[in-house]
């Protein structure tokens, strides 16, 4: 029915008006082509930056990893008695402790720092778990009244 209604209503129309409408037709679906196109393009350069960044991304992983294996293939610290490992380092940072012999696990030491600066006692347990392999398993740690101080009730194993 549309079609009919459109039909007679471009056969009543003279020569001129409907070489007119048909051109004004092909504006409209050229102006249609060219907007999608746009739209087209920005989308493919949105999707180009994306694939570079996730590239770049890959990359850095990619690093990461070969990084990593290279440290799971580098030498394992020495292997002293675990006693001898806590009293050498915790004497290199001069450290006064005391030990305990409420040890949970048979291969754990537990050792009382009654005061040492936070800081040192960090900096000794990143010496003893990088030299060593020896890690705390179990930490009480609180804040002394002396600033920057803390008392230390360590559990450490390997």
């Amino acid at each position: 029915m549309r079609a009919t209604r459109l039909r007679d209503a471009l056969a009543a129309l003279d020569v001129r008006t409907r070489r007119l409408a048909v051109a004004l037709a092909a504006v409209v679906v050229l102006a249609a082509t060219v907007g999608v196109t746009i739209a087209a393009n920005a989308s493919i350069a949105t999707a180009r930056d994306a694939v570079l960044r996730q590239r770049a991304m890959l990359d850095v992983a990619r690093a990461r990893a070969k990084e990593s294996a290279t440290l799971e293939r580098t030498s394992p610290p020495a292997r002293i008695a675990l006693a001898d490992a806590i009293d050498t380092t915790l004497r290199a940072h001069v450290v006064a402790y005391r030990r305990t012999g409420d040890a949970a696990q048979r291969d754990a030491e537990s050792v009382v720092i009654d005061a040492v600066p936070f800081d040192v006692l960090i900096h000794a347990l990143d010496t003893l778990a990088r030299d060593h392999a020896v890690r705390p398993v179990e930490a009480n740690v609180a804040a002394r009244v002396d600033a920057g101080s803390v008392r230390a009730e360590l559990t450490l194993a390997r």
